[in-house]
């Protein structure tokens, strides 16, 4: 029985060292959970700068929110970081802002 205590203990402990993480993930460029300012932003480790601001080439999960656009056809997916909304290109495989004029 003592074994189980000390078990449980044991588990208590760990739990309570793991509760200062944000459960919501990093958030770069912020100091939430562990992580510093001094991290860069989501979009500038990840990103490609061009003219029309930044794309993200291939798959990506940093997404707040997903809506569709009757008007284009398509999804749009919300990115926090740069708070505006970005479309996927299969063609190109890559997300470009919404609104981007490309070549």
């Amino acid at each position: 029985m003592k074994k189980v205590f000390l078990g449980l203990a044991a588990c208590v402990l760990g739990l309570a060292a793991v509760g200062n993480v944000d459960a919501a993930g990093p958030h770069h460029g912020h100091s939430h959970g562990g992580y510093h300012a001094s991290h860069r932003p989501y979009y500038r480790e990840h990103g490609v700068r061009f003219g029309g601001g930044y794309y993200y080439r291939g798959y990506q999960s940093h997404w707040a929110s997903r809506v569709y656009s009757v008007e284009y056809r398509r999804y749009h997916y919300w990115d926090p970081y740069l708070k505006c909304y970005y479309y996927y290109s299969p063609a190109a495989d890559c997300y470009y802002p919404v609104g981007a004029i490309l070549n």
